[in-house]
């Protein structure tokens, strides 16, 4: 595929300007310096009812100006305006379809089942590239043979698009056992693969509809493959009331993922005693963030119950401090807990 420049591309509409609308990166030349092809990309788009942002998020892709660009879009069947924006684009994609599928993790691997590049990653119909992403992602393994992942840096936006703070200190954090094991510092829209890793370890699990994405990352992190990190950032994450991480995070259905993932893992005899006592660390933080987000939202009782039921089912968390102080935290009198939570939300 080649890329399209700006003027190649259906007009913006109207009142958009700036990066990807009248903005494009500066287009790579066509071949390497040593005159070698540049390391085909394959960029997968699962999409569903997001017409307010995926024209957004398909110029930030077709605009990188990278010379050996596969673009592949599923949509589960979308009923709002999302056909007609794909289809005015459509000649710019190596592939998209419009039908129902079984989640966001179904979508991303009929993708993958179809790309031909050497790099992949997945970015969702609601976050953007920023100017040079795929610039990036190639020099970097060009130039890091030893890696297999990237994990780069983003910074969050509104519905309007507007730079918002978000917790971009989670991903600033050195990869290794510690920070793989206990919880997700990857930045997933910033993050980009060696297509082979899934020849390797097969493609994400459907049976997640939250955290597939770290799941993928701690299951290839556990099996040995080469995790490469950088300050740069090349994404823009979109946060919306509409959108799974602030409409459900709330809910405890992120921590109810983490869950199942660690206990996965954890079912693996092999692990090495660091890898062991990381992922029960990271069990035990889900369960104390499953009581919060279900103490907030839900009822204390079904909050108090989940958090036991977790420490009987797994009482290695017990050696944990923060075990103990969310389990002091859920018999608590009731006047404690209000106090408890209006410090916490200052």
């Amino acid at each position: 595929m080649m890329r399209p420049t700006l003027s190649e591309l259906p007009p913006s509409p109207e009142g958009r300007i700036g990066w990807p609308w009248t903005e494009e990166s500066l287009p790579l030349p066509s071949v390497m310096s040593n005159g070698s092809k540049w390391p085909r990309i394959s960029i997968v788009t699962p999409s569903y009812n997001q017409g307010q942002f995926i024209e957004e998020t398909i110029r930030s892709v077709l605009l990188q100006g990278y010379p050996n660009l596969e673009y592949i879009i599923l949509d589960g069947g979308s009923t709002d305006n999302s056909l007609d924006i794909i289809q005015k684009y459509s000649n710019f994609f190596t592939f998209w379809v419009s039908e129902k599928d079984e989640g966001q993790a179904d979508a991303i691997n009929k993708g993958f089942e179809k790309i031909t590049g050497e790099i992949t990653s997945f970015i969702n119909s609601d976050d953007v590239y920023l100017p040079n992403a795929l610039k990036f992602a190639a020099h970097f393994f060009l130039e890091h043979h030893e890696c297999d992942f990237v994990c780069a840096q983003t910074m969050f936006i509104d519905v309007n698009s507007k730079h918002i703070k978000g917790f971009e200190e989670l991903f600033m954090v050195e990869i290794n056992n510690k920070t793989m094991t206990e919880g997700c510092h990857i930045a997933q829209p910033s993050t980009f693969f060696r297509a082979a890793v899934l020849q390797h370890i097969g493609f994400f699990s459907k049976d997640l509809h939250y955290s597939f994405d770290y799941e993928y990352w701690l299951r290839a992190f556990l099996r040995g493959f080469k995790f490469g990190s950088s300050k740069e950032i090349i994404s823009l994450f979109r946060l919306h009331k509409s959108s799974k991480t602030v409409s459900d995070y709330s809910q405890g259905k992120f921590a109810l993922d983490f869950i199942k993932i660690y206990r996965c893992a954890l079912s693996n005899r092999q692990l090495s005693l660091l890898n062991r006592k990381g992922l029960y660390r990271g069990l035990g933080r889900a369960g104390c963030l499953l009581f919060i987000n279900l103490e907030s939202s839900s009822t204390t009782h079904a909050a108090r119950l989940s958090f036991w039921r977790i420490i009987l089912q797994n009482p290695e968390i017990l050696v944990f401090s923060f075990t103990w102080k969310t389990l002091i935290l859920s018999i608590a009198p009731v006047c404690f807990r209000v106090l408890w939570r209006k410090l916490r939300d200052k």
